[in-house]
């Protein structure tokens, strides 16, 4: 019932604020977070697209335009970045896309993330004064078969996330709900 109830209100979606007001509602009980970051492009080459969706005041896509975009070392090999100049959440993000992949993109749950976290942030991100605060990071995401490309979903969380679910049960229910949220992009 509950699934069903947010595939509805994902096809009554308009607006950032519809998407945001779904995201805050019964799909926490999926995806308990403050931070829903969606990222998607081709990870292995500069340009990925990044949309944050945010409980905590401050925290918005827009507050991204002053971090600096990856720089991509000349004649580093595929898919790896350089480090000067770079965000720490793009970095992040590599880093937990590399993890999803290898885990066969299944659904990953990062636990103790702040300190996780706390080594790839030495810019002045928005993302940088907030990660201190999450403990839990959800990794869930898509690939698009047809042309190779994927669109990851990380989802922070202050408390324990998926507290009382073991992943492995809800991962058959997560991807469903991830496709949801992705018609929503």
């Amino acid at each position: 019932e509950s699934f069903m109830r947010i595939v509805a209100a994902t096809m009554r979606i308009e607006t950032h604020y519809d998407l945001f007001a779904m995201l805050q509602g019964e799909i926490q009980r999926f995806i308990p977070h403050e931070i829903l970051i969606s990222v998607w492009g081709d990870f292995g080459r500069p340009g990925l697209r990044f949309d944050l969706t945010s409980t905590i005041p401050g925290v918005r896509t827009a507050a991204l335009d002053g971090c600096e975009k990856p720089v991509f070392a000349r004649g580093a090999s595929h898919g790896q970045a350089g480090s000067r100049g770079e965000c720490g959440l793009y970095r992040l993000t590599q880093s937990l896309y590399s993890q999803w992949v290898a885990g066969g993109r299944k659904p990953l749950l990062v636990k103790n993330s702040a300190a996780e976290m706390a080594g790839y942030f030495n810019c002045n991100c928005v993302m940088q004064r907030t990660a201190q605060d999450m403990r839990s990071i959800l990794v869930l995401g898509l690939h698009n078969k047809r042309d190779g490309s994927d669109s990851l979903y990380l989802a922070l969380s202050s408390g324990p996330n998926l507290v009382g679910q073991p992943l492995d049960r809800l991962s058959l229910l997560l991807e469903p709900l991830v496709s949801q949220v992705d018609l929503c992009y």
